[in-house]
């Protein structure tokens, strides 16, 4: 027979586990966001450097998708590579970075992992200065999350949303109601933007949707 302290207990374990999948589940999509990101942004800045020709252009990506693709497997097609690069272009706006030592730690990663490569070099380096760039970070990674709180999934749908007050208002809807993807497809589909935005009572359709 089960006691009610035992029955405490499990509810108390159950939703630390709960709470910890979710933690887990949040930081892998936070980071493919910010890897993605990132990629965009260097691909963005590498088009800026005089390059700008669209031939050159279609070549780089294919020569890099060829590449990345053989390293890293699935997932860096020519097409995702432009979408990487439309997502940057789009949201880049959002400043997270606004300390320069931030933004130093947060760039080049090829160039801060071989700085920080192996165990005896990372000794030469003073504890509380390690600790320092870790801090920056994660502080960095935090505000990235918060202004990017919707997986790669979620972002890949609405970048095909050209109206960006639109594509704003299904960003923010999908992250205050925890939607799924095939949820902002759904509210997509039944035209929730137009709908609210013709609507004299807003509040009864925003409850409709959400009643499904």
């Amino acid at each position: 027979m089960t006691t009610k302290k035992g029955k405490n207990l499990y509810s108390n374990i159950k939703q630390l586990i709960d709470e910890a999948k979710k933690i887990t589940v949040q930081n892998v999509n936070t980071t493919l966001v910010f890897t993605n990101y990132h990629i965009g942004k260097m691909i963005v800045e590498d088009e800026q450097q005089g390059k700008k020709r669209a031939s050159y252009a279609e070549q780089t990506l294919k020569n890099l998708s060829k590449k990345l693709t053989k390293d890293f497997g699935k997932g860096y097609s020519v097409d995702n590579l432009q979408y990487m690069r439309n997502f940057y272009l789009l949201y880049n706006n959002r400043v997270y970075e606004t300390v320069s030592r931030k933004s130093e730690i947060m760039q080049t990663p090829s160039a801060q992992l071989e700085k920080y490569a192996t165990v005896s070099r990372k000794s030469l380096i003073p504890k509380s200065q390690r600790q320092n760039e870790l801090s920056i970070r994660q502080t960095v990674f935090a505000k990235f999350q918060f202004h990017f709180p919707l997986s790669w999934s979620h972002y890949f749908f609405l970048m095909k949303i050209n109206n960006e007050e639109e594509r704003n208002f299904y960003e923010i809807e999908s992250s205050s109601n925890n939607w799924s993807v095939r949820e902002l497809q759904r509210q997509y589909n039944t035209s929730l933007f137009e709908r609210l935005s013709v609507s004299k009572n807003k509040k009864a359709i925003r409850a409709l949707s959400r009643k499904g």
